[in-house]
């Protein structure tokens, strides 16, 4: 059995390998022969299913199978940071990579007015440095970036801000992608502003969770965060309800554990 969390060979193409040529073919080939062999495909997101189909053997079925929630961010410890007691606070956490979009995310954070928002940034990546000295060259002095945290310090870093910021770039190879941060903003309760589209737009939507944007678009963004800071506290609140509710309902660990052991 296999438990797909990335579509191969998509994600490779996603970072820039040519998805045709040798290497592609010898690729393709590879992911091909690996599923071939197993008796059994289930997948992290609802929108591999439609991805993998070019790789499967005819009338191979795939299961969805959601993860869960860490268990490194449960055990909660003190996160040795204490951001300011102001309004507006939006937080990202995760790697730092290029297939993000943060540099158009921190475009539309800094166009907007002072003391309207702050965006925290919580993490590492490849991509850090260069959005650091893209921050301090634009002079964004509400971005800050907070460098990274073990995983079971992030949950009552999130706690501190309002609504948490998930973006993905706008790729046909990952917007079928609902990425692991996903689960700890369900957890953490805070609203999520979701740059992107595919899965992650129709979750936040379908839920009613949050404010979506569309990816690459600064305006776009500008407006969803203005969206996302007119909201009362009752409409806060009823999100946070929703999202707890959904964590139960399709992120529980014993539920897929045990659809898991059922295939086996």
């Amino acid at each position: 059995m296999i438990w797909t969390h990335d579509v191969w060979p998509d994600t490779v193409f996603a970072y820039g390998l040519p998805c045709n040529g040798g290497l592609a073919v010898l690729l393709k080939a590879f992911v091909r022969l690996v599923y071939r062999f197993c008796d059994t495909v289930c997948v992290s997101s609802p929108g591999f299913v439609g991805r993998l189909g070019s790789y499967l053997p005819r009338g191979k079925e795939v299961f969805f199978i959601s993860p869960w929630v860490p268990e490194e961010c449960i055990h909660e410890a003190d996160p040795g940071i204490v951001l300011p007691a102001r309004p507006g606070k939006f937080i990202f956490t995760g790697a730092i990579g290029g297939l993000l979009g943060l540099d158009t995310v921190m475009e539309a954070f800094g166009s907007l007015d002072d003391g309207e928002a702050d965006l925290y940034i919580l993490g590492d990546g490849g991509k850090r440095g260069e959005l650091e000295a893209s921050a301090k060259a634009h002079r964004y002095g509400n971005i800050h970036f907070l460098g990274s945290l073990p995983q079971n310090r992030v949950l009552p870093c999130i706690r501190q801000c309002d609504f948490t910021v998930l973006p993905l770039g706008d790729s046909p190879y990952i917007n079928c992608t609902v990425p692991a941060k996903f689960q700890t903003y369900l957890a953490a309760g805070k609203p999520i502003l979701a740059v992107a589209g595919g899965e992650i737009r129709k979750l936040v939507e379908r839920e009613k969770i949050g404010t979506c944007a569309v990816p690459g678009m600064a305006k776009d963004i500008i407006s969803a965060i203005r969206a996302m800071l007119r909201l009362t506290s009752d409409e806060r609140l009823a999100m946070a309800l929703r999202m707890g509710q959904l964590l139960v309902s399709r992120y529980d660990k014993e539920t897929a554990i045990k659809q898991l052991t059922g295939f086996l």
